[in-house]
């Protein structure tokens, strides 16, 4: 459910740094566009490391998909006719 910076990055296929500037600290709702880190420490009498919560990876990964299906697919650049475009 932890990722460290490098293996986060890999994970989203990103650079460590793309990780870093969405890092906030660890709250207990989700911040939509950030990702959460704790400090954890994963071996015996070793040091707390900035690790990232993999729910908020995920989030990240996913594209919000359209609301609705009926809009143009392109739309008109100009509301008033253009007299040159004529």
């Amino acid at each position: 459910m932890w990722l460290g910076g490098k293996d986060a990055g890999e994970y989203l296929g990103m650079s460590r740094d793309f990780v870093e500037e969405r890092a906030t600290a660890w709250v207990d709702e989700p911040v939509p566009g950030m990702l959460r880190f704790k400090h954890l420490v994963t071996k015996p009498n070793g040091e707390p490391i900035r690790r990232y919560y993999v729910p908020d990876l995920e989030a990240l990964l996913q594209v919000p998909r359209s609301t609705s299906r009926s809009r143009p697919r392109f739309s008109p650049r100009f509301s008033k006719p253009v007299p040159f475009l004529e």
